[in-house]
């Protein structure tokens, strides 16, 4: 076939065997330098570098600088993990220690205060249940308890059992103290469930340092049990 004839902007013919074109070609994008864009990321930290790769060798740079940034920054995070752990486990000593001393001076009876029968709510011995719900009030203030303790640790005893004694005939009478025992069986009134029990226990310590919790709690299970025999005995009940 034969070719087409092409027409110059001239309107100027050409050989039919020969084609003159105009090849135009634009100019190629500028080649961009790869990037690598790397997070790095610590409990203080948190930026992205980026990196332009000229060639393998300041690639291996960058990455031995990074490498030492993350150390250096691993190596100041565990240095402030250990020191918070440090002050964390100093705090709960101190709390525990504070904890401690609270206990002692709230527990510990204070000779300093003092308090006479005129400053009972109700006279002693106690007579009713109604006494001694008034009094139990009365002995719910750490100080009165403290002041009520420290009356009854001057009534004295020779022992344990004299002593305890001394103390329950003082608070009690007998026709109150036949309601109760010690925790409260068959169906009596639980003494151990009383402040006046803390007084009496507390206040035996104080005049008798090597006495027990547990040979006072014995001597008064005993003096409880024999509240009715007593009564018998005297023939009347106490008002």
């Amino acid at each position: 076939m034969r070719p087409r004839k092409l027409v110059s902007s001239g309107d100027e013919s050409e050989s039919d065997d020969t084609i003159n074109t105009s090849i135009v070609t634009s100019r190629p994008p500028p080649v961009q330098l790869p990037q690598i864009v790397r997070e790095i990321s610590s409990p203080n930290v948190n930026r992205v570098e980026v990196d332009t790769l000229n060639t393998p060798s300041t690639s291996r740079t960058y990455k031995c600088q990074l490498d030492a940034a993350i150390s250096t920054e691993q190596a100041s995070f565990l240095k402030i993990a250990r020191l918070l752990s440090h002050i964390k486990e100093q705090n709960n000593q101190i709390i525990e220690q504070n904890k401690q001393l609270l206990s002692f001076f709230q527990n510990r009876p204070n000779t300093e205060i003092g308090l006479n029968e005129e400053d009972f709510p109700t006279p002693i011995p106690l007579k009713t249940g109604e006494n001694l719900k008034v009094f139990e009030d009365f002995l719910n203030t750490i100080t009165q308890l403290k002041g009520f303790v420290n009356y009854l640790s001057k009534l004295g005893g020779k022992d344990v059992p004299s002593r305890t004694n001394r103390i329950m005939k003082e608070v009690l009478n007998d026709a109150l103290a036949r309601d109760y025992n010690f925790y409260g069986k068959r169906n009596k009134k639980a003494f151990c469930q009383l402040n006046l029990k803390k007084a009496v226990i507390e206040a035996v310590k104080l005049g008798d340092p090597s006495s027990t919790e547990k040979d006072i709690e014995d001597a008064i299970k005993i003096w409880l049990k024999h509240a009715p025999e007593r009564l018998q005995r005297n023939g009347k009940q106490q008002k």
